[in-house]
């Protein structure tokens, strides 16, 4: 591993490799479709909060205590609704590039464990906030949360039941689709594609050998990071390219997708997003996208923002590192769909300004 990544980050990588081993920092989102006090909130998590591009949270952002206790555990109303989601800041980051309205069909394909499709829903449904006045309404978008693997389905199913209302949970609808394999062609406004990745911080976090489950005899195996190769990185980014390109049909003309992943290998990042753009680069096509030139968030005063937060801009997108954030690891790209190679309003014979297209037949 170290041999690899020193070729890719120089006499970064140690410093950055230190902070990928740490225990990774939360921060409470807060769940606005819950009827529980500010006061009792308060009294559990402190005073120190946040408002990061429109969502609320709590700034305790501290790995758990060294006697081994837990996250304060969300209450819940009523209803049954908890309070606040524990999670890593950067996770918030791709599911706000989408930048969704709402009125928007919005498709989460590797949605488990349900951390952004939490913020996605927050986005989505925000008129249905309590205190909004719009409670109980039925709601213009509809969310899609699609999971392959049964075990982190359901996993999923309980997130979106304890943080959403039941209102809210009607427009909600979950799948159990192959990534690569999405039918659902021009269907919606705004897709999500959290891919599964190496994840190199887990690697490091993985301390000693582990135990063969599968074997009658007790015999470890090799500890997790002896495990990890650049092989693997390159078979985890033609998964990544195959979901990609299955979820990038699935956009309506006009729509945009968010790659994400929690990978520090450039092999599954902006390289899977070239691939997309050097494959599929006809503009005439059936189905052209390009990289975003917003990159999702067009405001200045969001650019800002990911510059406190410590984002780094990569060749199609940003990152998030631990090394200089000590939230992350996160990428994530924004990818548009045109169609005939321009994008949808623009002015007949011209192109759209921003960046490269593709195409996908």
């Amino acid at each position: 591993m170290d041999p690899y990544f020193r070729e890719l980050y120089g006499s970064r990588w140690p410093t950055l490799k230190s902070a990928l081993k740490e225990e990774v920092r939360h921060i409470a989102l807060v769940n606005p479709f819950c009827r529980t006090s500010e006061h009792e909130r308060r009294r559990q998590l402190g005073e120190a909060t946040a408002n990061v591009m429109g969502l609320q949270v709590h700034s305790r952002a501290e790995p758990k205590d060294g006697s081994g206790g837990t996250y304060p555990v969300p209450p819940s109303d009523q209803a049954g609704v908890k309070a606040w989601y524990w999670m890593d800041l950067a996770s918030l980051l791709p599911p706000l590039a989408l930048r969704i309205g709402e009125t928007d069909a919005v498709l989460d394909v590797c949605a488990a464990p349900g951390g952004k499709s939490i913020v996605m829903a927050q986005r989505l449904f925000r008129r249905h906030r309590v205190g909004s006045g719009a409670e109980g309404q039925a709601a213009g978008g509809c969310l899609v949360c699609n999971e392959m693997s049964a075990s982190r389905r359901k996993r999923l199913n309980g997130v979106v039941s304890d943080y959403l209302p039941a209102d809210v949970r009607s427009r909600v609808r979950l799948t159990g689709c192959d990534g690569t394999k999405l039918r659902e062609h021009g269907v919606y406004d705004k897709v999500l594609v959290d891919a599964p990745c190496s994840s190199e911080r887990h690697i490091l976090m993985q301390r000693g050998p582990t135990r063969d489950h599968r074997s009658s005899r007790s015999k470890a195996s090799p500890p997790v990071i002896d495990r990890w190769s650049p092989k693997q990185c390159k078979s985890f980014a033609k998964t990544q390219y195959a979901i990609l390109k299955s979820a990038l049909q699935c956009l309506k003309p006009g729509g945009r997708l968010v790659y994400s992943t929690c990978s520090v290998a450039v092999v599954e990042n902006d390289f899977v997003v070239e691939k997309v753009l050097e494959k599929f680069g006809d503009p005439e096509g059936k189905i052209a996208v390009r990289v975003a030139e917003d990159r999702g968030f067009p405001d200045p005063k969001d650019r800002e923002t990911l510059e406190q937060l410590g984002c780094e801009r990569t060749n199609h997108g940003y990152c998030m590192l631990p090394d200089r954030s000590k939230f992350g690891p996160i990428y994530w790209c924004v990818l548009e769909r045109v169609k005939g190679g321009r994008a949808v309003g623009a002015e007949d014979g011209t192109k759209a300004a921003g960046a490269t297209s593709a195409t996908i037949n």
